[in-house]
């Protein structure tokens, strides 16, 4: 958790991996698609005909030593989306299975719900991944995994629902999920809530742009009081992205880019972490596509797109717009 609060994601995960080693947990090293494909039909397969009274009948698991590994693999799930991107999905399907084998834990939801995001990332109907995600949510609530609530908040409201339904509804649950993670000790995922917050806010209707951006300062001291790094930098690209469109303090001069007082592109790119934290680094490119088109430098859009395109778009900008 401390590595991947400062986005050191490659080196986060090798260490979860070495620790489920330790739990009995080991994931395959070479051929990692054909394991992914294989886990991935498997788990369709078991959790086809599921529905919440189903999953609830499971008793709690037995197995002392299943305990860690799943919370490892949980934690995992999250951090290696960022980092080593091509295990998420394998890692998350395990856990599912392992679940439906040894019982329920606190982390299953979790596990559920993302799940469900990746049916979508994979481009399963988006009434199959809600369906997991309307799982996910009712287990949450019905057990009162504390614990979790932030995680399954933010792959949920944050992720899969808004497809399925209005924006306002998705943005209610998140700042409540940040309050939970901070307060139960899931500080990461209590902090992505409040970009998943962010992000939906900017796209939808109704909210006054200055409203924006004092909510987006409010929970900027979340991410400076919890030192995460790559929270506070996501966003501040949301605050320069408005400064820019109302010609506030700390615009660019030049409107179309992003760069200012509050977040400079130019300067972020090259260092390690926005290319060590590639939803970070997806999301900056996404926000210098808007700007661009809005203001007419299609060079500088179509420049940002080639550089979202390179980076594979299969985080942050796959998950978004599957």
């Amino acid at each position: 958790k401390a590595l991947a609060s400062q986005a050191e994601m490659e080196p986060a995960v090798d260490v979860g991996l070495e620790a489920m080693k330790l739990v009995g947990v080991k994931m395959p090293s070479r051929n990692v698609l054909m394991h992914t494909l294989f886990d991935l039909a498997k788990t369709r397969c078991l959790m086809k005909r599921k529905c919440v009274e189903d999953l609830l009948q499971l008793h709690p698991i037995e197995e002392r030593h299943m305990i860690p590994a799943l919370r490892l693999m949980n934690l995992l799930c999250t951090i290696s989306a960022s980092g080593k991107r091509t295990l998420c999905p394998l890692i998350c399907f395990k856990s599912v299975q392992l679940n439906m084998k040894y019982g329920m834990t606190e982390g299953m939801p979790a596990s559920i719900a993302l799940y469900g995001a990746l049916l979508l990332r994979f481009g399963f109907s988006i009434t199959e991944a809600a369906k997991y995600s309307e799982i996910a949510t009712t287990l949450q609530q019905r057990l009162g995994y504390k614990e979790t609530i932030a995680n399954v908040t933010m792959l949920t409201y944050g992720i899969v629902f808004p497809f399925t339904k209005p924006l306002s509804d998705c943005l209610k649950p998140l700042p409540d999920a940040c309050m939970a993670g901070l307060e139960y000790g899931d500080v990461m995922h209590g902090l992505r809530c409040l970009s998943c917050y962010a992000w939906i806010t900017y796209h939808s209707a109704g909210q006054p742009l200055p409203q924006f951006v004092n909510t987006i300062h409010r929970f900027s001291k979340y991410s400076i009081e919890y030192n995460s790094t790559s929270t506070l930098l996501a966003l501040k690209v949301f605050v320069q992205v408005c400064a820019n469109f109302m010609g506030s303090t700390g615009a660019s001069p030049n409107p179309a880019n992003l760069v200012g007082d509050h977040f400079d592109l130019d300067a972020v790119s090259s260092e390690s972490l926005c290319k060590t934290h590639m939803l970070l680094l997806e999301q900056t490119q996404l926000m210098q596509i808007i700007l661009g088109y809005f203001f007419g430098d299609y060079e500088k859009a179509w420049i940002a797109s080639e550089n979202l395109r390179a980076t594979g778009a299969t985080s942050f900008a796959g998950l978004m717009f599957p």
